[in-house]
């Protein structure tokens, strides 16, 4: 306990400050600690995360679904103005759709496995 006089240091049931002598009050502290609903309201880390990466799998799928069917409205409207219907113009609009599938896929798999996400996510926090 501390002396409200001096401000020194005296042992917890002094009733008289051992270097100035005044009175030591005893003072008490409250601690308040949350009811169990009250805790329970708080989010966790691990729901924090689990909302970031539903939220991180529902843009996958959506960028996927996107680049998909861009890739595709890209690839016909080459092929249509292409002069030869053998040429490579399609080929590098198939890679948009190609890529679209993988993010929707990537998507899908975060979705299902979000615990996988989390932990690559932990991952690279510690960096």
């Amino acid at each position: 306990m501390h002396c409200q006089e001096c401000g020194k240091q005296n042992i917890d049931d002094a009733k008289f400050c051992r270097y100035c002598g005044a009175k030591v009050i005893r003072q008490t502290t409250t601690v308040v600690t949350p009811t169990a609903k009250e805790a329970s309201n708080d989010p966790t880390y691990e729901d924090v995360m689990l909302e970031k990466v539903e939220e991180y799998a529902n843009t996958e799928m959506t960028k996927g679904v996107l680049w998909f069917f861009g890739g595709i409205g890209i690839t016909v409207v080459g092929l249509l103005f292409s002069e030869s219907v053998g040429s490579s113009v399609g080929l590098v609009f198939w890679g948009a759709m190609l890529y679209g599938v993988i993010r929707l896929v990537a998507g899908i798999y975060y979705k299902l496995f979000p615990r996988k996400l989390m932990h690559k996510a932990s991952y690279l926090e510690r960096d």
